[in-house]
């Protein structure tokens, strides 16, 4: 290097210097080298890299960059090649701690990263057919110990797990499959606009582009997950998982779980929106057969500021695995496996006993014995006429399930809120969750407007003869009027079976338009509707834990909303099994 002659950087000299002394070819090479190798690596491990794949030696490689960092500057700012193999590395070379050399010549400056672990073999999944292997980079601070995969880094003395600031291109699904962001994204708009499921998905794929078996069910599911919650994540302006990486996803699900259900998913009213009655309407209803496991132990569920409302006396945590309680109630599972053991034991020695009586009649058969039996006793005839009554019930089941959800939906299908049903759509959820619900909604709405919004549900008679509807509500003033000062009336599909005059008087849903003469649309069926959407999910739901399954829906729905608000402004019908009209009269 010390013997290299001095021309100006870039100039026609220079290059035919470097192909003299080194060849073009080898530049060529070299140059997709450079664009192949992310310049996040360490330095060393970076040439180090580069030499191994031009077969030179480090000392060589780094006098071929040498040389041309000085004569030729501008080589390495041309357009990337596209290289074969995708080396996945962290997009960042310096500890996010802030770690810093506290001996030796490096003394004060910040720590540069170096190698968890030797590169592994993955495999990038992309939209069209198309994959690519990969080699992924783990990156490590020696100082504090972080470690600094392709998509997220671990922070060791936080204990934390988070993002970083940009998106990667790739999502880290697993340590083997890496799937294309844009790819991802269309797996979630398959399950939501085609109620496409995670085995349709991946055969689908795997058919149509002959990929092989590491694009399963599995590789479906992780990548909507893992692209989801990164979504739900960076839409709350965090990055940070505050728990254990090991169980990062289910820790981050059972924490977002109570979030979910306390906040109301508001929207920007347009004037489309307006023409619609948004805001003037809320409806509720609920649907059935789309439930979870939870726990099996009965524990009372108490309101302590509302006494008079009764719940289901249940335990709403999830199970332990393969257990019938949940952690905290995992004790009483030794009474149950006793009393399994119990039942085993016991239909072992009536199945024995079966079979010893059935082998001694088929050996009296063959021997002759039973001969003179009458037909009777040996064989029964089929009578057409005479129908078996016997009712065998439905198929027993040692979980408990949840047997709904409660939704709080406006007039153009948007939903604000939902919530599980526990046992039965009993009047007492059905309020606690109105309540809850209107207490967000009529926070803007003055109250001496509170008499222009209208709740409508199928059994409003009834929930409006309780006696905790009948009294103030433990609220702050004057929300404690909220309920009493709503205006209340029945959807237009279920007044039909309400065959008490006084429902046809006070909750008809035609009493609307009294209050909004000039209202051209009136859409009491949302709920409906929705559901009508929803219940092609319920196989779906019905195969996943209550984390996953409320995470699934929670995001499914803010999807819905976002869609829906762009139908009503650009006034176009929704595909699917959605909403196929925005009013019922």
């Amino acid at each position: 290097m010390a013997n290299t002659p001095e021309f100006s950087a870039d100039s026609r000299e220079a290059c035919g210097y470097l192909v003299t002394k080194y060849g073009f070819r080898n530049l060529e090479q070299f140059k997709a080298c450079c664009a192949f190798v992310p310049r996040t690596m360490p330095s060393g491990k970076r040439m180090q890299a580069i030499a191994e794949m031009m077969s030179l030696s480090t000392a060589q490689t780094q006098s071929l960059a040498h040389d041309f960092r000085r004569l030729a500057p501008s080589f390495f700012e041309d357009p990337p090649y596209t290289a074969p193999v995708e080396v996945l590395c962290p997009p960042v070379l310096h500890c996010q701690n802030n770690c810093r050399w506290k001996i030796g010549r490096h003394r004060g400056m910040l720590r540069v990263l170096s190698w968890h672990r030797k590169p592994t073999k993955a495999t990038i999944f992309s939209g069209a057919g198309r994959t690519k292997p990969a080699l992924v980079v783990t990156l490590r601070c020696r100082g504090c110990n972080s470690r600094y995969s392709y998509g997220s880094w671990t922070n060791h003395r936080t204990s934390t797990y988070s993002f970083y600031s940009t998106g990667q291109p790739y999502l880290d699904v697993s340590q083997e499959v890496f799937v294309c962001r844009q790819f991802a994204l269309e797996i979630v708009n398959q399950i939501l606009f085609n109620h496409a499921t995670y085995d349709g998905i991946a055969e689908t794929m795997r058919q149509t582009y002959n990929w092989d078996s590491l694009f399963s069910r599995k590789t479906v599911a992780a990548t909507f997950m893992r692209h989801e919650i990164e979504c739900d994540i960076r839409e709350q302006d965090s990055q940070l998982f505050n728990f254990n990486e090991k169980k990062s996803i289910l820790q981050y699900l059972d924490k977002r779980m109570d979030a979910i259900f306390s906040t109301v998913y508001r929207h920007e009213c347009t004037p489309a929106c307006i023409a619609r009655q948004c805001g003037t309407m809320i409806i509720m209803d609920g649907i059935w057969k789309a439930g979870f496991r939870h726990c099996i132990a009965e524990v009372l569920n108490i309101v302590e500021t509302i006494p008079l409302l009764n719940f289901p006396n249940v335990c709403t945590n999830q199970p332990d695995g393969t257990c019938l309680h949940c952690v905290k109630h995992k004790h009483l599972e030794s009474a149950i496996k006793d009393q399994r053991e119990h039942m085993t034991i016991h239909m072992a020695g009536v199945s024995d006993m079966l079979k010893s009586k059935a082998m001694s009649d088929i050996n009296a058969l063959l021997n002759g014995e039973m001969d003179n039996a009458s037909p009777e006793t040996t064989c029964r005839k089929f009578d057409p006429q005479v129908s078996c009554k016997k009712n065998k019930g439905q198929n027993q089941r040692g979980h408990l399930y949840s047997r709904g959800y409660l939704f709080l939906v406006g007039p153009t299908g948007h939903v604000y809120s939902f919530a599980p049903i526990y046992r039965a759509e009993s009047l007492g959820q059905v309020f606690l969750f109105l309540i809850s619900g209107l207490y967000q909604l009529l926070q803007d709405v003055p109250p001496e407007d509170w008499n222009k919004i209208f709740v409508c549900y199928d059994n409003i008679c009834q929930l409006n003869r309780l006696k905790a509807a009948c009294e103030l509500l433990p609220l702050s003033k004057p929300f404690d009027e909220m309920w009493l000062r709503v205006s209340k009336i029945i959807d237009g599909l279920h007044i039909q079976n309400h065959k008490d005059p006084r429902c046809s008087k006070d909750y008809h849903p035609d009493n609307f338009y009294s209050t909004y003469p000039e209202a051209e649309k009136r859409n009491t069926m949302a709920a409906e509707q929705t559901f009508a959407w929803l219940a092609k999910f319920r196989k779906q739901l019905n195969a996943m834990n209550k984390a996953k399954q409320i995470f699934f829906l929670y995001r499914m729905i803010l999807r819905r909303n976002v869609y829906l608000a762009e139908c009503v402004t650009e006034a176009k019908q929704p595909v699917g099994g959605t909403m196929r009209t925005f009013t019922d009269k």
